[in-house]
C-alpha cells in the first residue's frame, strides 16, 4: 500500500520513529532515509527543520501542540517524555514548547509550505495527513499532498526507496525494525 501511493508517505511509530518510507518520500525527505529517523526530531532540531517554510510559526507550533496532547493521551509513555526532552535541548523549539505550544489536535490535514528537493528550491504547499489502522493504533501512515494549484510531481530520477520496510504495516507483536 505505501509504495502504490504516488505521493510521499510513510509509516511511522506513536513514538514518531519512521518505520517505512515510499520512494517518493525519500526523495522528498531525504533524512527519512536515515536509520533511527524519528519525524519530530527531524523537524523541529534536525535537517527536517530546514525544510520547513516559516518554520516558527507554521511548523513548530503545530508540531509541539501535537506532541504535548500526544504525552496527555499517552500518559507515561518515557518514549514520549524522552522525546520532548530531546527535542527541548534546542534552544527555539524550548522557547516555543514553554511559551506558546497548546494541546491541539494534531497538525494532521493542514496545509503548510515545505521546500523539497524534486521541485528545487521554491517553497512547495502540501496537506499532511494520517490514516491508522483499527487493529494498531499505535501506528500511523503519514502522507503529504500538494495542495491545489501545485504544479504536478516531477518525475523522480531514480528509486530512492531506501529499503527500509515492504510497505505495509508491521505485523501485530512486531515492533520497529532496527
Amino acid at each position: 500500500m505505501l509504495h502504490a501511493m504516488r505521493h510521499g508517505a510513510y509509516w511511522c511509530s506513536n513514538g514518531y520513529d519512521v518505520l517505512a518510507v515510499n520512494a517518493r518520500g525519500a526523495a522528498n525527505w531525504p533524512w527519512m532515509r536515515a536509520p533511527g529517523a524519528n519525524v519530530m526530531i527531524s523537524l523541529l532540531t534536525g535537517e527536517g527543520r530546514e525544510q520547513c517554510v516559516d518554520w516558527e510559526h507554521r511548523w513548530a507550533p503545530l508540531l509541539l501542540a501535537q506532541l504535548r496532547r500526544e504525552i496527555i493521551h499517552q500518559q507515561g509513555s518515557g518514549q514520549l517524555e524522552v522525546l520532548v526532552r530531546r527535542v527541548c535541548r534546542d534552544p527555539l523549539a524550548r522557547r516555543i514548547w514553554e511559551g506558546t505550544a497548546d494541546v491541539q489536535p494534531r497538525a494532521y490535514g493542514t496545509t503548510r509550505p515545505m521546500i523539497m528537493p524534486p521541485w528545487g528550491a521554491e517553497p512547495v504547499e502540501i496537506t499532511v495527513s494520517a490514516v491508522t489502522p483499527v487493529v494498531r493504533p499505535d501506528l500511523r501512515m503519514v502522507c503529504a499532498v500538494p495542495a491545489p494549484g501545485v504544479t504536478p510531481f516531477p518525475a523522480l530520477s531514480r528509486d530512492p526507496r531506501p529499503g527500509r520496510g515492504s510497505g505495509s504495516a508491521p505485523r501485530p507483536g512486531r515492533g520497529p525494525s532496527r
